[in-house]
């Protein structure tokens, strides 16, 4: 008997509408709309399909209180699965969450 697996063969290459749709959704459906909304940027880059971007604020002794600049970055360069790319918008806002 032979088994079939089955895979995604359309890819793509999201907007910014795209991503923040998206965003909005997990955001919704994972983390009870608990994320703010953030800039969404598209980049070319080889090293990463996508990128949470924060700076720390620290108090007067160098001790992290909290983050500030929250920035979502997502990688435009390779075409990937719809499902690929909604993986890597939902493991950026994990890093958001966690931040």
């Amino acid at each position: 008997m032979t088994s079939f697996v089955a895979f995604q063969s359309e890819t793509m290459r999201p907007d910014i509408d795209y991503i923040k749709e998206k965003y909005r959704h997990f955001n919704d459906l994972c983390f009870e709309g608990r994320l703010p909304e953030v800039p969404v940027e598209l980049c070319d880059a080889a090293g990463f399909l996508g990128k949470a971007c924060y700076s720390a604020v620290e108090d007067r002794y160098g001790l992290v209180i909290g983050y500030s600049k929250l920035k979502l970055r997502i990688n435009i360069r390779y075409d990937l699965p719809e499902s690929e790319v909604e993986d890597v918008i939902l493991h950026e806002m994990i890093h958001l969450y966690i931040a």
